[in-house]
């Protein structure tokens, strides 16, 4: 468990920074009265999102996993952490690091992709003189 704590709070430190950056321009650009609707939208709207994020990383783990051992059952059962009772769990367990493995690389990689995009489309926008 110790060897979790370093990513684990990378991961919390990341996020929570994000968030409060976010929060703040989000309710900074729109008037005072309306600040708490604004923080309900951006609240509702980043629900929505890590959901449909997680159900879409879900599917692709299972996904990877179920390609591998070729059953789509035992596949569930070994992303849901259900493989203690089985002979082979070492061999079930690699299966699903493996998946992890190439998910987050799969999540790594789109999100250098959009970084670089939203890179490009921030500098496109701005002419000179009008940088802050």
């Amino acid at each position: 468990m110790p060897a979790l704590a370093g990513p684990l709070l990378t991961i919390g430190v990341g996020v929570g920074l994000a968030m409060g950056v976010t929060d703040a321009q989000a309710v900074n650009q729109v008037n005072t009265e309306r600040a708490g609707m604004a923080a309900g939208m951006l609240n509702t709207v980043r629900g929505a999102a890590n959901a449909a994020i997680l159900a879409l990383f879900g599917g692709v783990l299972i996904t990877l996993v179920a390609g591998r051992l070729e059953s789509a059952d035992l596949a569930g059962r070994v992303v849901a952490g259900n493989i203690d009772a089985t002979p082979d769990a070492g061999r079930l367990a690699a299966h699903l690091t493996d998946a992890w493995r190439i998910a987050l690389l799969g999540v790594a990689v789109l999100g250098a992709a959009l970084a670089l995009i939203t890179g490009l489309l921030v500098r496109s926008t701005t002419t000179p003189g009008t940088e802050r």
